[in-house]
């Protein structure tokens, strides 16, 4: 069994936070060759959907994936709630984070909200495992080595 074939998978909730963003003229971001705005991290970038500030995730352990929680200093410094994981986008989804929620949300209308960023959702291109994908991931890792470990202890199952 693969990674891939584990069949977890989180149910998201719609979340009224995703349509407090503002809807004026917004900074566009660059997403190729992006970095953290509070360090050097080019990788688990997240864009704040109210003012485009782009800041890395939290580290994820047991992961190679990065991170100083620059994405969750610029909430707590300015309340804006909600997040969208930069190199989890595709034309069908992306990785979209409320702060105040403290959960994966959906957002119905990511394309005009990515859209003020100079972020076409048609054409962006996922470059980084989404949340799930990690997770579905890190999953099928500890079962593995679990049963691996059982198994090389000698330990008898009896069904």
């Amino acid at each position: 069994m693969e990674a891939k074939d584990v069949p977890w998978q989180e149910t998201l909730q719609s979340c009224i936070h995703t349509k407090q963003t503002s809807s004026g003229d917004a900074i566009k971001v660059q997403q190729s060759g992006a970095r953290c705005n509070g360090c050097e991290l080019e990788s688990n970038l997240w864009i704040c959907l109210t003012c485009g500030n782009l800041a890395c995730g939290r580290e994820q352990y047991g992961t190679n994936i990065k991170g100083n929680s620059h994405a969750v200093a610029h909430y707590k410094s300015t309340s804006h709630p909600v997040a969208v994981k930069l190199g989890s986008i595709t034309p069908d989804s992306a990785d979209v984070y409320c702060y105040q929620c403290d959960d994966m949300v959906l957002c119905s209308d990511l394309k005009p909200q990515l859209a003020r960023f100079g972020i076409n959702l048609d054409t962006t291109q996922k470059t980084e495992q989404t949340v799930g994908e990690m997770v579905s991931a890190n999953i099928f890792a500890i079962i593995s080595d679990g049963l691996s470990s059982l198994l090389e202890s000698g330990t008898k199952f009896e069904l």
